[in-house]
């Protein structure tokens, strides 16, 4: 072979070698990214799951605190809301509290599908207690006890 070939092959050998230390060099940056966000999702699913379990001590509270609420309603004969403390009620102000009238606007766009935010902002109310409300509608539509004891008290309402 002449020194031409042996230089061609040489320059050959090379870039063989260049290229394929490239593909190891990229193989394992690959393997490093894979590896980290392998991490951040398994650290994603333990934030996850812990948020799921604190919702459900959440809705399992709400649930009880709505049950305690309809034994005392029960329990007074009064209707489904029971007052916590009595208030000076303004002349001006008719049968029902403008608590009341929020509340109902609350259910109602929060049906339409507006934002709890949106709604707390628009009817001065805290967006926990507008996200109360529509927990407590959601339980109610998936809840056939609820939605029957929620007819049964409005078949009482217009008697």
């Amino acid at each position: 072979m002449s020194s031409d070939g042996w230089q061609l092959l040489f320059i050959d050998l090379l870039f063989l070698t260049v290229a394929g230390c490239l593909g190891l060099w990229f193989r394992a940056w690959l393997r490093g990214a894979r590896e980290a966000l392998d991490t951040r999702l398994d650290a994603l699913e333990f934030q996850q799951s812990e948020l799921e379990r604190v919702c459900g001590q959440l809705q399992t509270t709400c649930s009880a605190i709505e049950t305690r609420m309809r034994t005392q309603a029960k329990a007074t004969g009064k209707g489904s809301r029971v007052r916590r403390e009595a208030r000076p009620r303004s002349t001006r102000w008719s049968e029902r509290s403008e608590g009341d009238d929020n509340y109902k606007k609350a259910q109602e766009l929060l049906i339409k599908g507006v934002q709890p935010t949106e709604i707390a902002r628009k009817l001065g109310m805290g967006v926990a207690e507008v996200e109360v409300i529509g927990r407590i509608i959601e339980q109610r539509t998936n809840d056939p006890l609820a939605a029957a004891d929620s007819s049964r008290s409005r078949s009482k309402d217009t008697r």
